[in-house]
């Protein structure tokens, strides 16, 4: 059996648990004292693999449908004029463009666009506020229904952001917050959990796999906080999805020492 295949064991390793609602949030993501505790929440739960030994793309599944992949990330290092991260529907980069990232080289900005097309892609700024890369800031637009490659989206993503709201988010590097009820290492530097800037309260997080298995990068757990929020739309989790991504390869090439080394 190809090892590359979502029917394959490395898209079985964990239970089916994912876009469940629960009486209350997992005592890993759970949110500050200031939230309505006994109301029902629901996470989204995506697992991203690596599709080949080389480690350099990623397909993504998400709970509780794991062998089919939602998601592939094409990570490209020395294409000129290609973004860094391009993120398709479907399992492979045939699929229709949902998003791009492109890393500015001795910048502490990161651009991340979402839309199939140059010409109507919105772009937000992820930009790292800490010296020590534990910390990094975006905008993003909510309420903003666009197509995520099994229905369309509107026309014009320009005419969806119109009515959006925007807010502030924080990915903060974690030792505490993890995915589901586990817990980060408190040796990882990868672990991730991301915050509304206003309130402090945690949307989402990151999980590094670490050396668990090595077909497996982590997994990122969307909370829905719809009493927050209200409905956050379809772009603001491609936007959490793509941010995730952006610090967690910014951190792998940082850590490969090379022409990134700047990020």
């Amino acid at each position: 059996m190809n090892m590359d295949s979502p029917s394959s064991p490395q898209f079985q390793d964990e239970g089916n648990a994912g876009n469940r609602s629960t009486p209350t949030l997992p005592r890993s993501c759970s949110l500050s004292s200031s939230s309505p505790s006994t109301s029902p929440r629901t996470s989204t739960i995506y697992h991203i693999y690596f599709n080949s030994i080389s480690h350099v793309n990623f397909t993504i599944t998400k709970s509780p449908e794991k062998r089919h992949p939602v998601y592939h990330v094409q990570n490209s290092y020395f294409t000129p004029g290609t973004p860094d991260i391009t993120l398709h529907a479907g399992p492979d980069q045939s699929g229709p463009i949902l998003g791009r990232c492109k890393f500015v080289l001795f910048s502490t900005c990161t651009k991340i666009g979402l839309g199939i097309s140059e010409e109507d892609m919105i772009w937000e700024d992820l930009t790292r506020v800490s010296k020590d890369h534990s910390r990094y800031r975006y905008e993003i637009d909510m309420g903003m229904d666009i197509g995520d490659g099994d229905k369309a989206g509107p026309t014009s993503l320009s005419a969806a952001r119109a009515h959006a709201r925007r807010r502030a988010f924080l990915w903060k590097r974690t030792h505490s917050v993890g995915v589901e009820d586990s817990r980060p290492s408190k040796f990882s530097p990868s672990n991730y959990k991301l915050v509304d800037e206003e309130t402090g309260e945690v949307v989402a997080a990151f999980a590094n796999n670490g050396f668990k298995s090595w077909k497996k990068k982590g997994k990122l757990e969307i909370l829905k906080n719809d009493w927050l929020f209200g409905d956050a739309g379809k772009g603001f989790e491609l936007m959490v999805l793509m941010g995730a991504l952006a610090v967690m390869e910014r951190e792998r090439r940082r850590g490969m020492q090379w022409r990134y080394d700047q990020l």
